[in-house]
């Protein structure tokens, strides 16, 4: 299914690419006042990220755990007919979690766009492998994992960038994905085998 996905994301890709034409759009924007402490300084758009993305994830805890909606998406993941045969309408639950997907990620695209102020059709390339490192590395098919997964790698390509060349830091998720791959390939939240 991985290969499935890249090579969709691809076609997707250089499709747009191909309609589109290769050129990038960018702008400028304030990122407002800067915030200082503990030997970080971060800007007013880096503290939005940081608030979006914690309120994000609070948020789909909230769904997952609470709500009649994430008990019947946990269910349907963990066994379809299952769920189907206990009066669960999966298709509904299916199409439900595509729209939710959906906007997550068209939010996504909204804070890079904020955050790297310009971008093109191939702009997001590397971090759909950070995205594949953060899910392995917490484990496929645990929606916890992956936020676990997601704050390990990117604390940790970020932090790497103090002690080698900041053109480097992403080599550090391939490192952890290579390491957990090797050391527990059903990562950290997965069941041992």
């Amino acid at each position: 299914m991985v290969i499935v996905s890249l090579g969709m994301t691809l076609i997707i890709e250089f499709g747009v690419q191909a309609v589109t034409g290769g050129t990038a759009v960018s702008y400028t924007m304030s990122n407002g006042p800067t915030l200082a402490g503990g030997g970080l300084n971060l800007d007013g758009v880096e503290v939005i990220i940081i608030v979006l993305s914690v309120l994000v994830m609070l948020a789909v805890h909230g769904l997952l755990r609470y709500t009649k909606l994430g008990k019947a998406m946990r269910a349907t993941a963990a066994n379809q007919s299952l769920a189907r045969n206990c009066g669960i309408r999966a298709s509904r639950v299916i199409t439900a979690t595509w729209a939710i997907t959906g906007a997550l990620c068209g939010l996504a695209g909204v804070v890079f766009a904020i955050d790297a102020g310009s971008f093109d059709a191939t702009s997001t390339d590397l971090f759909l492998i950070l995205i594949l490192a953060a899910v392995f590395l917490g484990g496929p098919g645990q929606a916890y994992g992956a936020m676990l997964g997601a704050v390990v790698i990117g604390l940790a390509t970020e932090v790497s960038a103090v002690f080698i060349p900041a053109d480097y830091k992403y080599v550090i998720a391939f490192v952890v994905l290579l390491v957990m791959l090797g050391v527990r390939p059903t990562g950290l939240l997965g069941a041992p085998q």
